[in-house]
């Protein structure tokens, strides 16, 4: 951003007229700054201007906005030197794009929003330089245009460049914001923070959506307390398997925190009252997206690299499975690696067990369980860390996965594995095979269900189509014994 260090901020315009627009359009207007409001329904936008946005609760106070507009390419005449995104994040790519039309140099844009990376769309259309991400801790509701409940207000809030370039004019921002009473930190761990909050989120809105309960009230019920805290472990989990760092205090802090939000509605859950898409895509899909970047570590080349001379990737068959690592490096780092892909399998699924189980809806479970068994054993056989390169074969981490939904028909399969490794001298593929073809049928007379089976017979379709190869080697009798 050139000028960077003169940055001075005095025109700002807010995309959105909902509940969190209001409030920050409202505040920069009481601390005397040119404020544009910007909504594509005029309803919204009638009262900001004459009597002026009203905010009730935990921040009381009446404020005309200096102009509304029905479209963002209207700001094109406006030119601010600040835009303030507020709206759901799933409209960022269209936002992003008419931005764009009209984007000069210096003009800053804040995604101002919840969720997980939304930044990162802002960019894709506007390159780094002029995007920044806030932190907000407010909560709030539309009681009807123009009007906001506010139950809490827990500064500071915090705001980050994408670019080290622009940290004066993010300096700047955070020094106006403050001015007005929205006391905002420039701050260096932005993504920290998102993650802290987009935890909150996470755990508190979808439950609350579904339940139709507050968030105190939810934080209240012992039963639906232990869903939200058994998704706040989880949500951390998935963190720490990506290296992001949410302080050792973390979880204490996120129950406290979500305590004493009140008797407040979570947005998820105001979207749903009113027929509006949500944005789980960027508060729970983009934790699952990260957890299954985490599912999809290549334990089998890791290990090698790590402890071997040997390259699995061009020694042997080529794959990255146990049988594999076994035979270029060795029977210690072959069993290390069937039980690290086991347990991809494993955790994710006993986790899912844990939290749908509590519902006591037997349909529910299986399909959640399942859903989460296939998404950990396709990314065991596609990790998303290795593009161009396939994973493993998929048998351990299925083994693993299943162990969890039936451990009696796991068992048997085990035993079936062993059985085809024994009597074919000692080739892994003919007890894989086997095995693989079993587990449909035993989980027919342990665990019969629907959709259990149908997964089952998914994973064995996709374990035999990764071992072609040792199909055809079995059928012309070169296929190598463990």
């Amino acid at each position: 951003m050139s000028d960077s260090v003169q940055f001075t901020p005095r025109t700002f315009a807010v995309i959105g007229a909902g509940p969190v627009g209001c409030i920050v359009a409202a505040f920069l207007a009481k601390g005397g700054f040119d404020v544009t409001l910007c909504d594509v329904i005029p309803a919204l936008l009638e009262p900001a201007i004459q009597p002026g946005i009203l905010i009730e609760g935990a921040e009381n106070l009446q404020q005309p906005v200096t102009r509304t507009c029905l479209s963002i390419d209207e700001l094109a005449t406006i030119q601010p030197d600040v835009i303030i995104i507020t709206v759901k994040a799933n409209v960022l790519p269209l936002i992003a794009s008419a931005i764009e039309g009209f984007h000069r140099d210096g003009m800053v844009v804040i995604s101002w929003q919840n969720g997980i990376d939304t930044e990162l769309e802002l960019a894709k259309a506007l390159g780094k330089t002029p995007v920044m991400r806030a932190v907000v801790n407010y909560g709030c509701g539309l009681v009807k245009p123009g009007h906001v409940r506010m139950p809490f207000h827990h500064p500071p809030h915090y705001i980050q460049e994408m670019d080290p370039k622009a940290k004066p004019a993010a300096v700047a921002i955070a020094k106006a914001l403050s001015s007005t009473g929205l006391i905002t930190e420039a701050t260096d761990q932005i993504i920290s923070m998102v993650w802290r909050k987009g935890i909150l989120n996470a755990c508190m809105n979808p439950v609350c959506a579904v339940t139709g309960l507050t968030m105190a009230q939810a934080m209240g019920d012992p039963i639906v307390f232990q869903i939200v805290d058994a998704l706040v472990k989880e949500c951390i989990k998935v963190a720490r398997a990506n290296e992001i760092s949410l302080g050792w205090d973390f979880y204490p802090h996120a129950i406290e925190y979500m305590s004493k939000a009140g008797d407040h509605k979570p947005s998820m859950l105001m979207d749903i009252e009113n027929k509006r898409r949500t944005e789980i895509e960027f508060m729970n899909g983009k934790f699952i997206e990260y957890g299954q970047k985490a599912g999809s570590i290549p334990f089998g080349l890791i290990l090698t690299r790590w402890f071997s001379s040997a390259n699995v990737l061009t020694s042997g068959s080529g794959n990255i499975g146990a049988t594999n690592v076994r035979r270029v490096a060795g029977t210690r780092l072959g069993i290390l690696t069937v039980l690290l892909d086991g347990l991809k399998g494993t955790l994710p699924v006993y986790t899912a067990n844990l939290i749908v189980g509590m519902t006591g809806e037997r349909g529910w479970n299986d399909l959640a369980v399942t859903a989460t068994a296939l998404a950990a054993f396709c990314g065991h056989l596609y990790p998303v860390y290795m593009t161009g390169k396939h994973g493993g074969k998929g048998v351990a981490t299925a083994f693993g996965c299943f162990l969890v939904i039936s451990p009696a028909a796991t068992g048997i399969c085990m035993l079936i594995y062993v059985a085809g490794l024994l009597l074919s001298a000692g080739k892994s593929s003919v007890g894989s095979l086997l095995a693989a073809a079993s587990l449909p049928v035993v989980l027919c007379f342990f665990r019969p269900s629907p959709v259990v089976i149908i997964g089952s017979v998914f994973m064995m379709v996709m374990i035999f189509f990764r071992h072609q190869d040792n199909i055809r080697r079995l059928i012309n009798g070169t296929e190598p014994s463990l």
